[in-house]
């Protein structure tokens, strides 16, 4: 009894989740690259904002090595 439960629980499971896997699959997506660093984005209406995200991302990396790299102990 419970080998044929477990085996319409699994079933179940892979009928909900297959086609979020097949949709997930055909998600378009778009990159951006940088010697630095790689952006990917899933909507293109996004693609405005990357000159901010690249900048905030340099300014942060700059500050890391500028504390991180100090001789200061």
């Amino acid at each position: 009894m419970t080998k044929v439960l477990n085996k319409r629980i699994v079933l179940l499971i892979l009928v909900l989740v297959l086609p979020l896997a097949v949709q997930a699959q055909n998600q378009t997506y778009f990159q951006y690259k940088t010697d630095e660093a790689r952006l990917v984005f899933f909507s293109k209406n996004l693609s405005r904002y990357i000159p901010h995200m690249v900048r905030m991302f340099q300014n942060g990396k700059a500050l890391h090595e500028q504390i991180w790299t100090t001789d200061s102990v």
